[in-house]
C-alpha cells in the first residue's frame, strides 16, 4: 500500500522512462500480455521510486504508481491494481468504471464475482480457491483480502494463463492477456512439481504455484482424460532470460542508488524507528547478498559503488564456509573499515553481540553503525538475561520459569510483538529442552497476552499445544461456555499460516471431540456440538482432521448437524461446498443432512448440494491424490434417492440443470459443467455392485439432464 513519500516529478504517460520501459516488457513478456494491453501498459504513468527499493504503491487506473525494484512480480501488484478502468468488461456492456474504477458498477461486480466464484462447486480452478482459502480472515468472512489478493494478485498466481482464470472472472482479463502456457490447472501443476529447486525457485517469481497447499496434488497427474501428463519440461526459456535479467537489473540498481538508499533510510532514525531501519537494511541486504551469490560477475563490473560492494557482499559469501565459533575473528578487524560496517546486519547475532553489543560508544543513529549497535545492545542484554534464566532453570525450573515470567512482563506490547520470535530462538539455541520446560510453566496470563501479542510465536511450537489449551481453558474439565470463548480466542489469534495453527487447532478438535464421545457416563454430544456451533470452528477443517470420530459426532444429531453445515464458512466455503467435503468423509451422514434441510424448505441449498459432486470424476482423474471417491459420490446420491425418492432426485437434477445452463448461457461456469456433472453420476453409478441401484441413478441423471 502507498505511504507516505517526497513526490516524485511528474512524468507525462507517454514519457517513461527507460528503466520503467524495461519493467514494463518484463512484465508483458512473462505474462502473456496482449497488443493492447502492451499500449495501456506502455501509456500508463508508471515511475521508478529511485534511491526507495522498499516502496511500492498504486494510486489507481486514472492516476499513477510506483515501485522501487526490478521485481516482476512486484510490479506487476501494483499495475493490477492500476488495471481497473483500462477496458471494458467483455460481454458485460452494462458494467463501466464510471465515475471512477474505485465505485464503479464494474468494480462492484468484479468482487462480486469473486465471492461467487469461492462458492461454487469444486471444479477445475479449486487449485486457484485453495489459495483463496489460506488468505487471512477469508474463512472469517471478511472481505478486505479476498478483494485485495483478487484484484493485484490473481495474474501472478496464474502465470497470467487465462484457461487458468475462472470463467466467471476471465471477461475481466481477455482484452490484456493473450492466452496460455498451459491448458489448464494439471498441466501447471505437473510442471512446477517437476522442476528442479534452482529452477522452483525462479518460477516463484513468476508464478504464484507455491502458495497452493500442494500435498494432494504431490502425486501423479493427468489431463481430464486420465492421460498421464511428465512432470517438468524445465523452465521456459524466455521466463529464464526475464528473471535472470530483472535480477541483475536489481543488483546494478544497488550499486547505482546505494548511498542514497543508505541515506533516505537512515537520515531520519530515532530511537523509535531503530528496529524498523535495522530489518529494512538487514532484509535489503540478505536480498543482494542471495543475488550476488547466483550472478557475481554483476557488481564487479557495475559502475558507482560496484566493485566495492563486490568485495563487501564477498566477505560474507567466504564467512559461510567458516566454522560459526570462528566468525567473530573474522569479522572483527574488516568491520572496523567504516565502508564495510554498513553491511553489519548480515552478521549472525551472536557474532553481532560479540561486536557491537558493549558498553554505548555515542555513534550517532543516523548510520548503520548506529543502528546495529542499538540493535545488538538489545540482543546482549536478552543475551544475559536469558542465560541467568536459563542457567536458574536447569537448577530449579518453578524459579527459573518465574524469573523468565518477570523478562516478559518488563516487555511492552509493542516489544513483545517485535522480540518474541527473536527471544524463543535465543532460548533455544541455547539450551532447547530447558527452554520448553520453563515456557511452560508460565502463567496462563502470560502465555495469553504472548498468543494476543505474537500468535505466530505461541502457536508455532514454543508452547506446547496441550499447554496453550489448558492457558486458554480449552479443556475437558471446563465448563462449555469457557471452552467456547478459548476457541473462538485461538481460532482468531491466527499466525495466518495454516500449517503453523495446525497442531494447536487440532488439539483443540480433540478436546470438543472427547466431550462428544468420552466415557460412557461423561460424554456429551449435544454440548460438544455447540461447541463447534458457538465457536464458529471450522466445519470441513474439524471433519477432516478427525474423520471418523467427528462423523459420529455429527451423526448423532442430524438436526444440529445440518444448522452447522447451513452456516457458509465465511468466504471460503457454502453449505454445499461443506457437504462435498462431508460426502467424501461420510456419505450418508452428507444425504442426511440434505435430507433434513429439504424438510426445512432450503431448496436452493439442496438443488446446489445434488450438483456439487459436478467434477469429482475428471478431476479425480487429474489428480489422484486428491482424496475423492466416485463410490461415495454413488452412495450419497442412493442415499438420497432412497431417503427422499427416485422422482425427487430426479426432480432436483432436473431444477440443478436448468439452473447451470443459465450460468454456462452467462459464462459464469465451464461450458461442459453439466457434461461433467453427467460423467460423474455414470462413473458413480458403475461403482455399484447391485444393478439395480446403477440403473436408478442412470436413470435420474439422463431424464433430469436429456440426451448428451
Amino acid at each position: 500500500m502507498p505511504v507516505a513519500v517526497a513526490e516524485p516529478p511528474v512524468t507525462s504517460p507517454d514519457r517513461q522512462s527507460a528503466w520503467v520501459r524495461d519493467r514494463v516488457e518484463a512484465v508483458a513478456v512473462l505474462y502473456h500480455v496482449s497488443g493492447e494491453g502492451r499500449r495501456w501498459l506502455e501509456g500508463y504513468d508508471l515511475r521508478q521510486m529511485v534511491g526507495q527499493p522498499g516502496w511500492f504503491g498504486s494510486f489507481g487506473n486514472l492516476n499513477w504508481a510506483g515501485v522501487g525494484q526490478a521485481i516482476p512480480h512486484v510490479v506487476l501488484h501494483e499495475l493490477s491494481h492500476s488495471y481497473f478502468g483500462a477496458f471494458p468488461v467483455s460481454g458485460r456492456p452494462d458494467l463501466t468504471w464510471e465515475p471512477t474504477p474505485e465505485e464503479s458498477t464494474a468494480l462492484k461486480q468484479y468482487r462480486a464475482d469473486l465471492v461467487t466464484f469461492m462458492y461454487q462447486p469444486p471444479d477445475q480452478y479449486e487449485p486457484l480457491r485453495e489459495r483463496f482459502r489460506n488468505l487471512p480472515n477469508v474463512s472469517r468472512g471478511d472481505y478486505p483480502d479476498l478483494y485485495h489478493f483478487g484484484e493485484a494478485d490473481l495474474i501472478h498466481t496464474t502465470g497470467g494463463n487465462l484457461a487458468l482464470i475462472p470463467p466467471i472472472l476471465r471477461k475481466y482479463f481477455d482484452r490484456f492477456l493473450t492466452g496460455a502456457r498451459f491448458e489448464g490447472w494439471p498441466e501447471a501443476m505437473a510442471w512446477y512439481l517437476g522442476l528442479p529447486g534452482d529452477q522452483r525457485r525462479a518460477a516463484d517469481q513468476y508464478i504464484g504455484v507455491a502458495h497452493i497447499p500442494l500435498g494432494a496434488y504431490e502425486g501423479p497427474v493427468s489431463n481430464y482424460d486420465g492421460v498421464e501428463l511428465e512432470r517438468g519440461g524445465g523452465l521456459p526459456l524466455e521466463v529464464a532470460e526475464v528473471i535472470e535479467g530483472e535480477e541483475r537489473q536489481r543488483l546494478r540498481d544497488f550499486a547505482d542508488q546505494f548511498d542514497l538508499v543508505l541515506s533516505n533510510e537512515l537520515g531520519l532514525v530515532d530511537a523509535a524507528n531503530v528496529d524498523r531501519s535495522f530489518q529494512f537494511w538487514r532484509g535489503y541486504l540478505r536480498e543482494m547478498l542471495g543475488l550476488h551469490r547466483r550472478h557475481p560477475d554483476v557488481l564487479p563490473a557495475a559502475p558507482g559503488r560496484g566493485p566495492e560492494l563486490a568485495a563487501a557482499l564477498d566477505l560474507f559469501v567466504e564467512a559461510e564456509a567458516i566454522p560459526e565459533e570462528e566468525r567473530t575473528a573474522h569479522f572483527r578487524g574488516r568491520l572496523r573499515d567504516p565502508f564495510l560496517v554498513n553491511f553489519a546486519v548480515l552478521v549472525p547475532n551472536r557474532v553481532m553481540i560479540d561486536l557491537f553489543g558493549g558498553p554505548s560508544q555515542e555513534v550517532p543513529l543516523d548510520s548503520v553503525e548506529g543502528v546495529v549497535g542499538s540493535f545488538a545492545r538489545r540482543l546482549a542484554e536478552y543475551a544475559r538475561r536469558i542465560d541467568r534464566v536459563l542457567a536458574l532453570g536447569r537448577e530449579a525450573p518453578a524459579a527459573g520459569a518465574a524469573r523468565l515470567e518477570q523478562l516478559l512482563e518488563g516487555l511492552s506490547d509493542e516489544r513483545q510483538e517485535k522480540d518474541l520470535v527473536l527471544l524463543f530462538d535465543m532460548m533455544q539455541d541455547a539450551d532447547r529442552d530447558t527452554a520448553r520446560e520453563l515456557l511452560g510453566r508460565l502463567s496462563d496470563g502470560a502465555i495469553l497476552r504472548m498468543l494476543h501479542n505474537k500468535p505466530s510465536a505461541v502457536r508455532g511450537g514454543a508452547i506446547a499445544p496441550r499447554r496453550l489449551l489448558e492457558a486458554l481453558d480449552i479443556t475437558t474439565e471446563d465448563e462449555p461456555d469457557r471452552i467456547a470463548e478459548g476457541l473462538r480466542t485461538l481460532l482468531e489469534e491466527s499466525s495466518g499460516n495454516f500449517q503453523i495453527d495446525e497442531p494447536s487447532s487440532h488439539a483443540a478438535y480433540r478436546v470438543v471431540l472427547e466431550i462428544g464421545a468420552g466415557d460412557v457416563g461423561t460424554r456429551d454430544p449435544g454440548a460438544a456440538l455447540g461447541l463447534l456451533g458457538d465457536a464458529d470452528v471450522p466445519l470441513l477443517d474439524f471433519v477432516e482432521a478427525f474423520p471418523r470420530e467427528a462423523s459420529e459426532l455429527l451423526s448423532s444429531d442430524v438436526g444440529a448437524a445440518t444448522d452447522l453445515v447451513s452456516r457458509p464458512e465465511g468466504l471460503a466455503r457454502s453449505p454445499h461446498g461443506l457437504i462435498h467435503g462431508l460426502v467424501h468423509v461420510d456419505p450418508e451422514l452428507a444425504a442426511a443432512i440434505v435430507a433434513e434441510m429439504d424438510r426445512r424448505g432450503r431448496d436452493e441449498t439442496v438443488v446446489e448440494a445434488v450438483m456439487v459432486p459436478a467434477y469429482d470424476a475428471d478431476r479425480l482423474r487429474a489428480f489422484p491424490g486428491l482424496g475423492l471417491s466416485l463410490e461415495k459420490d454413488a452412495r450419497y446420491l442412493l442415499r438420497l434417492l432412497r431417503e427422499r425418492g427416485g422422482e425427487w432426485l430426479r426432480e432436483r437434477m432436473a431444477e440443478g440443470a436448468a439452473l447451470y445452463r443459465e450460468r454456462m448461457e452467462r459464462g459464469d461456469v465451464p461450458p461442459d459443467f453439466l457434461e461433467a456433472y453427467r460423467r460423474t453420476v455414470q462413473e458413480a453409478a458403475a461403482t455399484l455392485q447391485a444393478e439395480e441401484d446403477r440403473r436408478a441413478l442412470e436413470d435420474a441423471v439422463a431424464r433430469a439432464l436429456g440426451p448428451p
